[in-house]
């Protein structure tokens, strides 16, 4: 089997964040919104607006700092430690530069010495910011990536519009459901099924 270059996301693949985030911002800013709205544009969280929406997501996320204590599955720090023994990977997240101590940390924590690189896409970024805003089909053609790894349909269709091999669209959750059958997108419900056509895919290329 051939080493791969493989890109894999952090939040709702590496920790299960979404609930946690969904929760706590429900109790600070008394709304009711569920999971399933956490990738939909169309809404604004209560907040007015989709921009206000995006500001009050990152003044919780840096003060509250609920990223902090997710700790990741025993399945999730096995598989990952599997992959790094006969692959090069690379975090390709959608979090904000500002949250990359909270990145390194769960990494040197859990995943130590398993990722070549930790990207940082901005894919909630507030108009106001100044931090670069990057596709991940950006950041994972300048890797040479060969395969993403992450939950989110519309960042699979990303990088393959930009050359990428493979996406495996992880877990099984509200925003990540569709009916479309996107060749090269491969749906995996748990990480030995990442483990099942990772190896596939290796022996093929």
């Amino acid at each position: 089997m051939r080493k791969l270059i493989i890109a894999i996301d952090c939040d709702d693949v590496l920790i299960d964040s979404s609930a946690r985030i969904v929760e706590r911002y429900n109790a600070k800013y008394g709304t009711s919104i569920d999971a399933s709205h956490m990738y939909r544009e169309d809404l604004d969280w209560g907040a007015g607006s989709h921009e206000a929406a995006i500001e009050r997501m990152n003044t919780l996320l840096e003060e509250d700092r609920i990223l902090d204590s997710l700790i990741p599955s025993e399945e999730t720090i096995s598989a990952v430690r599997a992959l790094a023994s006969q692959h090069e990977l690379h975090l390709v997240t959608g979090r904000q530069t500002y949250l990359e101590p909270s990145t390194r940390a769960l990494l040197d924590t859990y995943f130590s010495g398993c990722f070549t690189s930790i990207e940082h896409t901005n894919y909630i970024a507030s108009a106001a910011s100044l931090e670069p805003r990057r596709s991940k089909g950006e950041v994972c053609a300048q890797l040479r990536a060969d395969i993403l790894i992450d939950d989110h349909v519309s960042h699979g269709k990303s990088v393959l519009s930009h050359g990428v091999r493979e996406v495996l669209l992880f877990g099984d959750y509200a925003w990540n459901k569709t009916d479309d059958d996107i060749p090269g997108i491969t749906r995996c419900h748990n990480w030995q099924e990442v483990l099942q056509n990772v190896e596939t895919i290796g022996s093929e290329i």
